[in-house]
């Protein structure tokens, strides 16, 4: 892009009419976040995503994010992943998915939390897995003509134990264990107000 603009100014010491030409040449044009996937995070923001990365959640959160999004999956799951954090609220589950998950996961005191189309099976504050939210609570779908959502489909325990066996990944190791409290409670001192 090559623009040209020309304006008549009065100079203030002389009182002479000037005519000034400037000519703006964009030579190349990049977002900043592409270069640096961190750009415009606080410091306790990239600290948040440095610890969850070294243990291996990001990896697991974004299988399950491109799984629950498709192709609108974020290209930025770093910052995603901080708004999960930020955006998520607990919910109520079915009493088949309670059951199963304190079953499968372990017993302790349970909560589902769900942000962005994704839920986090957190058991005694620790995220134990990460699944996406329909198949937990059902398929919802918008209507074009209505801001009603309507069920389209249901979530079964089959739906949910296929999940897992298929997505056995998508379950935190011992290793991997981290308090969802904290981690939430990080991504949200990390914002600039």
């Amino acid at each position: 892009m090559n623009e040209e603009k020309q304006r008549v100014l009065e100079c203030p010491h002389c009182h002479n009419k000037l005519k000034v030409v400037t000519r703006v040449e964009i030579v190349d044009l990049v977002l900043a976040s592409e270069l640096d996937p961190h750009f415009g995070l606080s410091d306790r923001e990239k600290a948040v995503l440095e610890d969850a990365k070294s243990i291996g959640i990001i990896s697991i959160f974004s299988s399950v994010t491109a799984y629950a999004k498709g192709p609108d999956a974020p290209r930025q799951i770093d910052g995603f992943f901080l708004t999960f954090l930020r955006t998520t609220n607990a919910r109520r589950v079915p009493r088949f998915a309670l059951d199963y998950f304190l079953e499968a996961l372990g017993p302790g005191r349970f909560q589902f939390w769900q942000g962005q189309g994704i839920g986090a099976v957190v058991i005694d504050d620790l995220i134990r897995a990460f699944i996406p939210l329909d198949i937990v609570i059902g398929t919802m779908a918008k209507s074009s003509t209505t801001p009603i959502r309507q069920l389209v489909g249901e979530a079964t325990l089959e739906g949910i134990k296929e999940w897992f066996s298929r997505h056995e990944d998508c379950v935190l190791r011992n290793e991997q264990l981290v308090s969802f409290s904290s981690l939430r409670k990080a991504a949200l001192n990390g914002l600039r107000m």
